[in-house]
């Protein structure tokens, strides 16, 4: 996941990761990395990756994607004109077993024809993660997806494009209410806890210093925190509401080609609320004046197929702002400009007020 507002496809973004210095160009005819990326970074195992899944590095064209989580490669075959995405996963981030269950239901939804996906290619018999030592001696991780053509979603039309997120969103919740999983399957839990809490990876938004400058700041989000706390323990995780989830619907992991709108980058799938993917989608825009209006039109897309009850209905102010703090928390942790420099904690301050008076898509559930 990107922590650095809307993005494109393939996790492109137009606001810049922190970094020391912008990212030049490199003599040997690497990808430019942000710096500091040395030749022997993880990142920069893109060729030997290749090799992982028997293909010939020296035919490709290779340029970065993204960085972040992952490092990921749009890979061009020279000879054949062949497009692939090389995803090399960041050390310690994510276990093998859970990149093997993220692909596992990847290859799920595209056999069930639940949504449209892209492929990946299987590294050797019944293996379709790349494993591979790195120069300094880590265990890296790769995986290797088909290229799928087409554009974001408008983002001018937003009220368009949230009536298709929610379509496809409900696909996807239908297919993970009936899937049984294979044995072995396993991928995080995101609850309160591993979303904000403690436990959670990037840790908590507590930590982020600039979020506890302010004592009435800090004081609003921590009233924030437990009455989220508090309404979903009382909404509880029952199958119907509780299950395998994207966990990062933004518009930049759709690909519209015509007719035709896949989605892509599950990297971030786990165990949550249903209901969490909304808040997923609208991600950096929990605070604009249009938000009523763009939920309407996900719940329109989404009702089209799936019903929702009057609880589900409620809980959504909730879900909006537990992602927002813990867009807080993975963009503080990256210390962020937006976070350190920008009005991004006054503007979750302010959202977090309106969340505590009840304004947050007021009158949704009535």
């Amino acid at each position: 996941m990107s922590v650095a507002g809307p993005a494109g496809p393939y996790g492109r973004s137009p606001l810049p990761q922190p970094s020391a210095r912008p990212a030049q160009p490199d003599p040997a005819g690497h990808p430019p990395l942000p710096a500091p990326v040395e030749a022997g970074h993880w990142a920069r195992q893109w060729s030997t990756a290749l090799q992982c899944f028997d293909l010939d590095a020296g035919r490709f064209e290779v340029s970065l994607l993204a960085y972040a989580e992952n490092a990921t490669y749009d890979c061009l075959d020279r000879h054949s004109g062949e497009r692939l995405v090389l995803r090399l996963h960041r050390p310690g981030v994510h276990q093998l077993v859970y990149i093997r269950s993220e692909l596992a239901w990847i290859d799920a939804l595209r056999r069930d024809r639940a949504v449209h996906t892209a492929g990946f290619r299987m590294a050797a018999p019944a293996e379709a993660v790349a494993r591979f030592r790195g120069p300094e001696g880590q265990m890296l991780h790769a995986a290797l997806f088909e290229h799928l053509p087409g554009r974001e979603p408008a983002t001018e039309d937003l009220p368009g494009t949230m009536a298709l997120i929610g379509a496809q969103t409900a696909r996807l919740h239908a297919h993970a209410r009936g899937w049984n999983a294979p044995r072995g399957f396993d991928r995080p839990i995101w609850n309160v806890d591993h979303l904000i809490g403690d436990t959670a990876p990037w840790g908590c938004w507590g930590q982020v210093p600039e979020a506890r400058t302010e004592e009435r700041t800090h004081r609003l989000l921590e009233r924030a925190e437990s009455k989220i706390r508090n309404e979903l323990a009382a909404y509880g995780t029952g199958r119907d509401r509780f299950g395998l989830i994207h966990a990062d619907l933004r518009t930049a992991n759709f690909l519209v080609d015509g007719s035709r709108t896949a989605v892509i980058d599950f990297d971030d799938c786990g165990t949550g609320w249903f209901m969490y993917d909304l808040a997923c989608t609208l991600s950096f825009r929990e605070d604009d004046a249009r938000l009523p209006s763009w939920v309407a039109a996900w719940l329109r897309g989404y009702t089209g197929s799936a019903e929702l009850g009057r609880e589900d209905l409620a809980v959504l102010p909730s879900m909006l702002m537990l992602r927002r703090l813990q867009l807080l928390a993975r963009a503080g942790a990256r210390r962020h400009p937006a976070v350190v420099d920008g009005g991004f904690i006054p503007a979750t301050a302010a959202l977090a007020e309106r969340y505590l008076d009840g304004g947050v898509l007021a009158g949704l559930a009535a």
